[in-house]
């Protein structure tokens, strides 16, 4: 359905915003094409492309993000950082029937290239996907991307005139714009704030924050260019049906606090096993501690190494588990594990007070709130198994002896 309103509107809109804006000079229209976000994973994050119209009616779309999604191990290249993109180029009617049909919204916004700066964006793309290698680069979700391409290419053309008009501020962390965008797959968005390291907290300029499709669009519709505002136009070829306002309000570590946490600290206190809690607390951590070694040592993604919340959930919490839920070693280790516990609440302590302070820049709140009260118990729980088992507290519960003769 939503295929058949696209190609019922696709005459108007591409004809009727080629027409709008004739060139007396026959330079090309030089536009920047946004696309919001779909129902597909992959579509998560919107899309980018450039559309270039010249005097002759001819009418291409240049899309920096291709990539082949039926190539082997898909999603493996892509927590890897190898996943491999190039420039396709088609006519700007099959974009817009492409996107239209998976109901994401599709802006435009005509930019105020001088003539030869537009002709010169035109022979730039021209030459890229006439190349053997048709743009061929390796992929980076926050460095390099389908809306960062585009960006600097327009920036070179400029003479770094745009990287100029993008030195201020922005609101957002590379972590808050790209979870922004998942609050409504909680699994995924917990994912990707475990593995995030320091590096996606840094705070970002207009600039950096064009790895987005809205963070592009404020660069371009707040930048003056040669003493005028560079985007001359903006126009909507297509409004999504079920995307675009999508409420987000949802937190997902809400759900790990009421279904998780609590469940997880009331039994740790309540267990008839003080084993069994250990146990059960250690195979959570060390799980999640193995995941992140996995993509510290798995990826090239910066954004996964040098993660603080190793020493939140480390891997040595699953000979923890093991130790616990074992007899014969339990026996063994109790004094060793009750002692390992106490440090680790240490650590955690630590790394609060030195989140609060700014020390550490790596937002590691909701995982503090996690391992804070789950240690704090298990110290608790074997603070009073060490006590009740100290030979003169065992003596002083005892029963006295029967003082009858």
């Amino acid at each position: 359905m939503l295929s058949l309103c696209a190609s019922v509107l696709l005459a108007t809109f591409a004809q009727s915003e080629v027409a709008d804006e004739p060139n007396a000079d026959d330079a090309p229209r030089i536009d920047l094409i946004t696309m919001g976000s779909g129902g597909a994973v992959y579509s998560m994050f919107g899309h980018g492309a450039v559309r270039v119209v010249t005097a002759d009616g001819q009418d291409l779309a240049y899309n920096f993000g291709y990539v082949e999604m039926a190539q082997p191990h898909f999603w493996w290249r892509v927590l890897q950082g190898h996943l491999e993109a190039r420039l396709e180029v088609t006519p700007y009617s099959e974009l817009l029937m492409q996107y239209a049909g998976e109901d994401r919204t599709i802006t435009g916004r005509t930019l105020a290239f001088s003539p030869a700066e537009a002709g010169e964006v035109a022979r730039r793309l021209d030459a890229i996907a006439k190349s053997p290698s048709r743009g061929a680069y390796r992929y980076h979700h926050l460095l390099d991307n389908c809306t960062t391409r585009p960006v600097r290419l327009f920036d070179e053309v400029l003479g770094g005139a745009l990287t100029k008009a993008g030195q201020y501020p922005v609101a957002g962390t590379y972590r808050e714009r790209v979870l922004a965008h998942m609050r409504d797959r909680p699994w995924l968005y917990l994912a990707m704030d475990l593995a995030g390291s320091g590096m996606s907290d840094t705070p970002l300029s207009a600039w950096d924050a064009t790895f987005m499709p809205e963070g592009v669009e404020n660069l371009l519709d707040h930048a003056r260019i040669h003493d005028e505002p560079f985007v001359r136009h903006t126009y909507v070829d297509y409004t999504s049906l079920n995307f675009d306002g999508k409420e987000r309000w949802d937190w997902p570590w809400t759900k790990v606090y009421l279904f998780f946490l609590v469940p997880m600290f009331i039994l740790t206190l309540a267990l008839p096993s003080t084993r069994a809690a250990l146990g059960l607390r250690g195979l959570a951590f060390g799980l999640v501690g193995v995941a992140h070694i996995a993509f510290w040592l798995g990826s090239d993604y910066e954004f996964y190494h040098q993660n603080w919340n190793l020493l939140l959930f480390p891997p040595v919490e699953l000979a923890l588990a093991y130790w616990s839920l074992r007899a014969s070693t339990w026996r063994r280790r109790a004094d060793l594990v009750g002692r390992y516990l106490q440090v680790h609440l240490a650590v955690a302590a630590t790394l609060t007070v030195l989140v609060a302070l700014g020390i550490i820049q790596q937002a590691i709140e909701p995982m503090l709130a996690l391992a804070l009260p789950m240690t704090g118990a298990a110290v608790f729980r074997t603070g009073i198994r060490a006590l009740l088992s100290h030979p003169s507290v065992r003596e002083d519960l005892a029963p006295a002896p029967d003082a009858g003769g």
